[in-house]
């Protein structure tokens, strides 16, 4: 791991470039669980708010995975792990790109535009707590090609 960037006033921003071999259980899948560190989770939020809930600040967490595989693979489930959701306090987007029959970039972006969401708003809230878990719980589906 490589600090390539930062700034320590605000907007806080750091940057690293990592390279990692990762041993898989399985050459029919790759487990994502746990990959991203999303402040907010069902862990976190187990139940609906009964009030208007508050984070530490506005920010913005960007995750960009490189997987490069020793041979050609299709990822079967690449589409479900797909998501936007943008709205004003809000936005995600998710996906995985095609770089090539043996490589694929997964990107995550996170935005979090307002410090305080209004408790008629919580389904707002509980929806991206829905999409991070499902994130952070991934599974890809590998097929050889």
């Amino acid at each position: 791991i490589k600090l390539s960037s930062k700034l320590t006033e605000f907007p806080f921003r750091y940057s690293f470039n990592c390279s990692e071999k990762i041993s898989r259980h399985s050459l029919q899948d790759v487990d994502l669980k746990n990959w991203f560190s999303f402040p907010i989770s069902r862990e976190v939020l187990p139940e609906v708010p009964t009030h208007d809930y508050y984070l530490d600040f506005g920010f913005s967490d960007t995750y960009n995975f490189m997987l490069e595989f020793s041979s050609p693979v299709n990822l079967k489930n690449a589409d479900t792990f797909s998501k936007i959701i943008s709205n004003e306090f809000f936005e995600l987007k998710s996906e995985i790109v095609k770089n090539s029959d043996t490589a694929y970039l997964v990107s995550v972006k996170l935005i979090v535009k307002e410090r305080k969401i209004s408790v008629d708003k919580m389904d707002l809230l509980m929806t991206l707590v829905s999409s991070l878990d499902e994130l952070n719980n991934f599974t890809l589906q590998l097929a050889k090609l």
